[in-house]
């Protein structure tokens, strides 16, 4: 047995502690925020943002009313050449890269799909057990997922609805509950519940090894996507270096619920709360080991924030980062962030956020770590 002296091993003891704390010792530059869009009368909310080549993209709803469902909403696109230091509207379609299929076509599948149900059908429905969803006077039952492949120019060549179980409202978030491989095989992550008797809502998995074609409704948990009295809902996918599925839950007490997965979506890890407080996650990778968490923070201060995490054990590496902490208004009506890397260790964040004028709106912040 050999022993180490105090000569050794206080410094040595140093040594760790010092390594510890740099670990943690990230920062970063807010570099500008900038409205993208912004427009009185108009709620613009639920961004998502990707790149073709040296454009940024970010396409939108555009609704009416504070509501997620709002029959006279619509949507825009604005585009970026210059790394989001000015935004313009773009009428042409765009399509996100990852819905490319081995084929050379576009295979996009939209996580919601339902339909306005009339008063007096109303009643019906419920006896039948169908979840029913209430918004400004509307009613919306879940009529499964629309499917369509397009061509490079936009045609439409084919189309089709993938059914999900009978009773249920189900809905998926922005391109973060999107995955897909190289090889063609996609997961999408929803969540809803199955039925009108469940309380809380529960997250629920499409996995499909052919590029759409095929899907396989999934529940990742034996007690579907709850913790004791706590339901999940959003959930941002990634896939890390040692091909393990990552997934980070929006859950019902504020905290974000982490989960993963060896076998491509097939199971599940059981959740486990997160020492982060913020909702909707969105993931993206900073290097083969680390991750960076960007989130919407809906209680004063009102805003956006990010953190960076372990890539395998999704512990916190740095402090936590506020990227926007001017918000006002209704907390709820701040969030859903997507962050692209620009270049090493700069990014960009979209999100939708209300100012002191009660205007909601699509801003980003560009931002690096220091």
């Amino acid at each position: 047995m050999y022993l180490i002296s105090n000569k050794f091993y206080l410094p040595l003891i140093f040594l760790i502690f010092l390594n510890n704390l740099f670990a943690l010792e990230y920062n970063i530059n807010i570099i500008q925020s900038k409205i993208v869009y912004k427009e009185k009368g108009i709620y613009a909310c639920f961004p998502n943002i990707f790149t073709i080549k040296d454009t940024i993209i970010i396409g939108f709803s555009t609704r009416k009313t504070s509501s997620h469902y709002d029959k006279e909403g619509g949507g825009k696109r604005y585009i970026s050449t210059d790394n989001g230091s000015t935004w313009y509207e773009t009428k042409q379609n765009h399509i996100y890269p990852g819905y490319k299929n081995l084929e050379g076509n576009y295979t996009i599948t939209v996580p919601k799909n339902w339909r306005k149900i009339n008063k007096e059908d109303l009643q019906k429905k419920r006896d039948e057990s169908i979840t029913i969803k209430e918004s400004n006077g509307f009613f919306w039952e879940s009529i499964g997922i629309y499917q369509k492949t397009i061509n490079s120019k936009g045609v439409q060549i084919s189309s089709k609805t993938i059914q999900l179980p009978k009773h249920s409202l189900l809905m998926g978030t922005n391109l973060s509950s999107y995955h897909r491989r190289d090889d063609g095989a996609r997961l999408i992550s929803l969540f809803g519940k199955l039925n009108n008797r469940q309380k809380d809502n529960q997250i629920f998995i499409l996995q499909s090894f052919d590029d759409g074609k095929k899907w396989t409704f999934i529940k990742p948990y034996s007690d579907p996507g709850k913790i004791g009295n706590i339901g999940l809902g959003e959930t941002a996918l990634i896939e890390t270096e040692k091909n393990i599925i990552i997934g980070i839950s929006r859950g019902s007490d504020g905290y974000l619920y982490s989960s993963h997965s060896k076998n491509f979506g097939s199971n599940w890890s059981n959740p486990r709360k997160m020492n982060i407080w913020g909702h909707p996650a969105n993931l993206i990778k900073l290097n083969k080991k680390l991750l960076v968490c960007t989130y919407g923070y809906r209680k004063s201060p009102i805003g956006i924030r990010a953190i960076i995490l372990d890539s395998e054990t999704l512990e916190s590496k740095s402090k936590e980062f506020i990227l926007r902490a001017d918000g006002k208004g209704n907390p709820y009506d701040t969030g859903y962030p997507m962050t692209i890397n620009l270049k090493e260790n700069t990014f960009l964040t979209c999100y939708y956020f209300t100012s002191a004028d009660n205007i909601t709106h699509i801003a980003t912040t560009k931002w690096e770590i220091i």
